[in-house]
């Protein structure tokens, strides 16, 4: 599925736009916790 990169805060880039999409929102709004 999704992989994210433990040197950056972004997600890496997948095939499944719409699941980075998500993943992303997830990433910034634990970033923000």
């Amino acid at each position: 599925m999704l992989r994210t990169n433990p040197e950056s805060t972004c997600v890496v880039k997948v095939d499944d736009s719409e699941g980075s999409a998500k993943m992303g929102v997830v990433e910034y709004e634990n970033k923000n916790t």
